[in-house]
């Protein structure tokens, strides 16, 4: 598979606006319970457009990152562990507490997806409900780990690396941002700022 970031259909102004609203998320993840900091959750929710959840679903997210600071867990373990809280199977928002926690660590993203030529499946085998949504979270852990072999290879490649020099040109104060996120941010500003 060929992927390939042109830098030419790159928006400069997006990624900046992006990349202030991440730092600013970055600067207080490890310094407050976010848990309970409801500035934190209103700029982690805006960013990555965590909507339309109800309050327990909130709190059991964000107990369960903070929980994550002091007992770091891999994504498989985080969205089983999610999935046992609510009988919900959250793969992206998952991706993106493990991504905040490790910025090295990449999000789950349709673009990505799309590039990568997955066809994510819908339906699962298994005798109850509960079997064929452990037979989910089981194939999202597998996608996700397609995703991390992607950008790991993706990032020693020559465009990768063109990429990221070119955001560091353009935006040297964000050069302490993590390689994968650069990338992020130059597939994000692709989309017109629309993420998943």
């Amino acid at each position: 598979m060929e992927f390939y970031i042109d830098k030419e259909t790159i928006s400069k102004e997006i990624i900046l606006k992006g990349a202030i609203k991440y730092r600013k998320i970055m600067s207080i993840v490890n310094t407050t319970d976010v848990s309970k900091n409801e500035d934190f959750q209103k700029l982690f929710n805006g960013f990555y457009r965590v909507r339309q959840r109800n309050e327990e679903w909130y709190k059991e997210f964000y107990s369960l990152f903070e929980d994550c600071k002091k007992n770091p867990k891999t994504y498989d373990k985080l969205l089983l562990a999610f999935y046992n809280k609510t009988k919900r199977i959250e793969k992206s928002f998952i991706s993106k507490m493990v991504a905040t926690l490790n910025p090295d660590m990449p999000i789950w993203d349709v673009y990505v997806i799309q590039n990568l030529g997955i066809k994510l499946k819908k339906y699962f085998s298994g005798r109850t409900r509960n079997e064929r949504k452990l037979n989910e979270v089981k194939y999202y852990c597998e996608i996700y780990k397609q995703i991390v072999d992607f950008y790991n290879s993706y990032l020693a490649t020559k465009n990768a690396k063109d990429s990221i020099a070119e955001f560091n040109r353009v935006h040297p104060s964000y050069k302490d941002i993590s390689d994968t996120k650069k990338i992020d941010f130059c597939l994000w500003s692709m989309r017109d700022g629309e993420q998943d």
